[in-house]
């Protein structure tokens, strides 16, 4: 099965977007007749210091999504200038374990 992961930031506006987003993806799929999975979201760049990252969050969860909440890193931009993988460029970086739990849930369906 067809399957699309929303990427999100915790900004006011992610939530509306999801919405519409949605909407597409159900006219893509009476178009063309197929089936997409989007039950997934991966909220990025998430700094629950910030009082509006954790209210959005707590907004987010209340969907009928399974949320994967990827931490603010700044490992994530350095290994991209570097152009290597997060692994190889910071194997110890504080969302790799983020990075595995949606990449596991990705694998196991």
């Amino acid at each position: 099965m067809d399957e699309a992961v929303s990427p999100l930031s915790p900004e006011f506006f992610s939530v509306d977007g999801i919405e519409i987003f949605v909407a597409e993806l159900r006219a893509i799929e009476q178009k063309y007749r197929r089936k997409i999975r989007n039950d997934k979201i991966a909220l990025n760049m998430v700094n629950k210091s910030f009082s509006w990252h954790r209210a959005f969050q707590e907004a987010i969860a209340k969907l009928d999504y399974r949320v994967f909440t990827i931490p603010q890193d700044a490992k994530i931009a350095e290994r991209q200038i570097a152009h290597k993988s997060f692994y190889d460029f910071a194997s110890a970086a504080k969302s790799i374990p983020a990075f595995d739990a949606l990449t596991d849930a990705l694998i196991e369906e």
